[in-house]
């Protein structure tokens, strides 16, 4: 893949490039998920907060309120703000 997009002339780390490389991944994403049966469906939360987020009028309180009916989602998110990825010395 690379050398295609070398072949037209597009320099490693253009934006162009960069696009290439999301549009080659998008496409092989949906190719997997038309491919394969067996995957699960998503959950319904995850599209209610997809319609809360992109409501302009969003406010934090209220995705507070969808995640909070998510027990499992709920405990992701409090392992991931515990871990040391957000930890900071001093």
């Amino acid at each position: 893949m690379l050398k295609a997009i070398y072949s037209l002339g597009f320099k490693p780390f253009s934006w162009f490039y960069i696009y290439s490389l999301g549009v080659a991944v998008r496409e092989r994403i949906l190719e997997l998920i038309q491919t394969n049966p067996n995957l699960p469906p998503l959950p319904e939360i995850l599209f209610g907060l997809q319609k809360i987020i992109d409501d302009p009028d969003c406010e934090v309180e209220d995705v507070y309120r969808l995640i909070k009916t998510d027990p499992v989602l709920s405990g992701r998110l409090i392992t991931l703000a515990n871990s040391a990825l957000w930890y900071r010395s001093g």
